[in-house]
């Protein structure tokens, strides 16, 4: 990402969404649209099978977006269970959203 977040207006989500989430194409559609909503982080499989989790940094207003783009997920994709738990400072600034394996 190309803009600069200072602590004050960053904010954080910690977040983890199951269902049929994988092998759907699920990280690369956050992914993509973490980058259109200026929000970084990553996001990953869980060993479970059955969920992704992840961690998202950006304004109230990208998070909020992002987390109901989350909720809904890629057309292949359903959806069951959806957590996320906010951080108000961050310990970690990440500056672009990457996919863990």
């Amino acid at each position: 990402m190309n803009t600069k977040k200072t602590n004050s207006t960053l904010k954080q989500v910690d977040f983890k969404v199951s269902g049929r989430v994988q092998g759907v194409c699920f990280r690369m559609f956050v992914q993509q649209n973490a980058k259109i909503n200026n929000v970084s982080g990553w996001v990953r499989n869980c060993s479970d099978g059955t969920s992704v989790e992840g961690l998202m940094q950006g304004s109230l207003e990208n998070l909020h977006k992002m987390i109901e783009i989350l909720k809904k997920g890629p057309s292949m994709a359903r959806v069951l269970n959806s957590y996320f738990d906010w951080e108000e400072n961050p310990k970690q600034i990440f500056d672009s959203f990457d996919i863990k394996h």
